[in-house]
């Protein structure tokens, strides 16, 4: 979900923007659901969650984030390689794909955008998703962090590795680089969702 304008959106997984009017409850005077709209219908690829002759299939993550004025929406992909039938391997996690829409509410549809900003980094996480200008801080932008934040106790896909960190996708070269090697933490069965912090606004 994300806060935009005044108004409280919400993904879904076949990538529609809705948006969720929020109302008073008139006996207990507690805030409720009121209606639910669909403000843009997705346009997502039919291949997803299909399984290819080499036994690999795309996964994905959708993340909202507001940047610059504009809502954008996250598309992750994470190529998995599924067992060979009749095997008992699990279904190993691979290669990161990212795809950023901007939000086009004249027009009801999600147009692709190739930058996020020169001094722009999206930071991507299941419980926080937020944008922050870098140039202040000397850093180069146009850039996506993200987590590998998988559910308490839900995996769809294992790793190769024992430890986990955070990734960094390049949208001017299309690349993926590693986090910081001195922050990892130990992948697990009940491995509890990561999150951003960042400082207090001023």
């Amino acid at each position: 979900m994300s806060f935009y304008q005044g108004k409280l959106y919400a993904i879904a997984k076949d990538e529609n923007l809705l948006v969720v009017n929020i109302s008073q409850d008139h006996s207990t005077g507690d805030p409720q659901v009121s209606r639910i709209g669909r403000v843009i219908e997705g346009d997502c690829p039919t291949w997803y969650d299909a399984v290819f002759e080499d036994n690999s299939s795309a996964c994905k993550k959708l993340y909202l984030v507001e940047s610059r004025g504009m809502l954008l929406m996250v598309r992750r992909t994470i190529w998995c390689q599924f067992p060979e039938p009749g095997g008992d391997g699990k279904i190993m996690g691979g290669q990161n794909e990212f795809e950023v829409f901007e939000a086009d509410f004249e027009h009801s549809r999600w147009v692709k955008v190739s930058t996020v900003g020169d001094d722009q980094v999206l930071f991507l996480g299941r419980r926080c998703s937020r944008s922050m200008s870098v140039s202040q801080y000397g850093l180069p932008g146009d850039r996506i962090f993200f987590l590998d934040d998988d559910e308490d106790n839900r995996l769809d896909y294992a790793y190769d590795e024992e430890k986990t960190s955070f990734g960094v996708y390049s949208m001017r070269f299309r690349s993926i680089g590693s986090g910081d090697p001195n922050i990892s933490w130990k992948r697990c069965a009940e491995m509890y969702l990561a999150a951003w912090l960042f400082p207090q606004d001023r």
